[in-house]
């Protein structure tokens, strides 16, 4: 993993510099290629290693990398032919431009609202002005509401904003800010950008517990029961801190494998193993397990609180 993280730097490293020194081209076509084929199987290799140390009876990976490798590999190829590539841009820029000139067009009717409303303001003072006036003063007032601004043509205004620099650069914030909004939206439940939200978190194998205050430990855990994943979870995340009830030294670096190795000292082994198998099934095999599996892991549960 620290070797894959190295290749993605130095990627990106590469890739900054062919930006800068404006030969991105040679980069599309001398590194390109080979960095393609290092991300896909960097990708491939270490899901194929975490999904055998926890499924080695299972040969689904299989299919998961031949899925997973060929919609990379094509889609990577795809975009890296400079037709497409440009049909892609050209497409997204069409699309770009057909928002602008609808927002554009939805602004131009308050505009217009706004200067249906100063000129009723506007004719309604300058004919109070006339009616009170004592002196000789020549005031022209103009004709009924609502003349002067009907000669205004729609297009006007939108040619205008669109001219201003100031709008359009204020236009294009708000659609780049919704862009962004919507792409956290749908992706954010599956990166959990709101880790702080979780009651733990889990990296690779590692378990990580929060610092929160031991009455509100047990509010996640009475809501978190919805689905039999949530549930196994949940009292998995019970039974670490029954493992912390009895002083036994937990790391934030241990494994599942090396908690059960310092717990079967104060649980049975037997257990904890079948807890741990069901658990790593569950977290990181894929696995949604029914309510047969969930009621097996209760019943483990309550077989370990009895053996305490």
């Amino acid at each position: 993993m620290e070797t894959f993280k190295k290749g993605i730097g130095l990627v990106a490293i590469i890739f900054g510099i062919s930006i800068i020194r404006k030969n991105a081209n040679i980069f599309s076509a001398v590194s390109a290629p080979y960095i393609i084929v290092y991300l896909v199987f960097s990708v491939v290799l270490l899901r194929t290693l975490r999904y055998m140390e926890y499924n080695k009876s299972s040969m689904d990976i299989n299919k998961i990398n031949l899925k997973y490798s060929a919609i990379i590999t094509t889609l990577s190829l795809t975009i890296s032919m400079k037709p497409i590539r440009e049909f892609i841009f050209n497409l997204l820029y069409q699309i770009h431009n057909f928002i602008i000139n609808m927002l554009f067009y939805l602004l131009s009717w308050p505009l217009l609202g706004i200067g249906y409303v100063m000129q009723f303001i506007v004719y309604f003072v300058k004919k109070i002005i006339s009616t009170n006036a004592r002196q000789q003063v020549s005031i022209n007032v103009s004709g009924p509401p609502f003349e002067d601004i009907r000669e205004i043509n729609r297009t006007d205004i939108i040619e205008f904003l669109m001219k201003n620099k100031l709008v359009n650069t204020l236009l294009q914030i708000i659609i780049f800010t919704v862009v962004i909004w919507l792409l956290i939206r749908i992706f954010g439940r599956q990166f959990q950008l709101k880790q702080e939200e979780e009651e733990y978190t889990e990296s690779r194998d590692f378990i990580i517990e929060k610092n929160k205050n031991s009455y509100i430990r047990g509010i996640p855990i009475i809501f978190s029961k919805n689905t039999p994943v949530d549930y196994v979870r949940a009292y998995y995340l019970k039974y670490l801190k029954m493992c912390q009830a009895k002083k036994i030294d937990i790391k934030n670096s241990d494994t599942t494998l090396q908690i059960n190795d310092k717990a079967k000292e104060y649980f049975d082994s037997n257990i904890i193993e079948n807890i741990r198998e069901i658990y790593i099934k569950v977290r990181y095999g894929g696995w949604s397990p029914d309510n047969t599996v969930k009621k097996e892991f209760y019943q483990l549960f309550k077989s370990l609180t009895k053996h305490r």
